[in-house]
Order: structure tokens, then sequence, then C-alpha cells
């Protein structure tokens, strides 16, 4: 994670240096994708509706393991709602007061929702950016990519006296 801390020879021995930055939108929708590819979300229109690319808007200076976090976060919220509406339940049936009969079933209540876009926007406030884009760390290590990479972005010198 500190590349730019090591000594010279040891980076020599290195057989590959690569510089990962942090995924663009486009990059980061195509993440969310994968990562949500099972999930049951809100439909793309209505009231509801989950969109990819904004929400990969949204998600600036997020890399690939935090929003899988995020991701994470928002499929909790429907099973977090499922057991406060049994807590309160619970606390309902505990109660004094006598209760109706038709009270009592809800009528699946303990199935999960689709994930709307709000979970996500409430999740990335739980799940916030690990890395700033803009951080000096960050700069250190471009920096050394830039010196030492080997994927292929430096300009190699062609040896004019072979020719």
């Amino acid at each position: 994670n500190r590349p730019q801390d090591l000594d010279e020879a040891v980076v020599r021995r290195l057989p590959r240096r690569l510089m990962v930055p942090l995924p663009n939108a486009e990059n980061r929708e195509k993440i969310l994708r994968i990562q949500l590819k099972n999930e049951e979300l809100a439909p793309a229109t209505g009231e509801d509706e989950f969109d990819f690319a904004a929400l990969a808007r949204e998600t600036n200076d997020y890399s690939g393991s935090d929003l899988k976090n995020m991701c994470v976060a928002a499929a909790y919220r429907p099973i977090r709602e499922i057991i406060a509406a049994e807590r309160a339940a619970a606390k309902k049936d505990k109660s004094p007061a006598g209760e109706d009969e038709g009270d009592k079933d809800e009528g699946g209540s303990d199935e999960l929702r689709k994930l709307k876009m709000d979970d996500f926007i409430k999740a990335k406030g739980e799940v916030p950016a690990s890395v700033a884009a803009d951080a000096p760390s960050t700069n250190e290590m471009e920096q050394w990519a830039a010196m030492y990479a080997s994927d292929g972005s430096r300009e190699r010198q062609v040896l004019t006296y072979f020719m």
C-alpha cells in the first residue's frame, strides 16, 4: 500500500508494478451491476426507481471494495426493517391493551422488499469512501507509479545503435 517507501533494490526485484487507480463513473457502474446482479432491485421507472448510472455518479472516490461494502449495507436495510417491525409487534403483544385479531397477520410482512435507490443513498452515508482521490498519499503513489510502473505507460527509449 505504500510502494514509495520501498528500497530501490526491492523495487528492482518486483516482477510487476501496477498502479490501479480508483474506478471512474463508467467502471463504478459496471462494478455495481456485477455486485447487484443477483439482487432484486426496484424497477427502473416509477416512484422507487433504481438507476445504476446515477448511483455510479454519486459514488465518486469509491473503490471497488467501498462499493461492495455499500451494497452490503444497502442490502441489510430491508432486513433491518423486518426486524424493527417484529420488535414493534412483540412490544405491542406485551402491552396490556387488547389487540385485534386482524392485526396479528399483516400478510407477508416477513417478505423482503426490493432494494430501492434510497437504500443505497442511506448506505452511502454509512459507508464513506476509504480513499480520497486528492489525498497526499494518493499523489505520492501516482508519482511512484509514473517512475516505476511496469504497465506499459512509460515511454521506452529505442536504442538507436542497434539499427
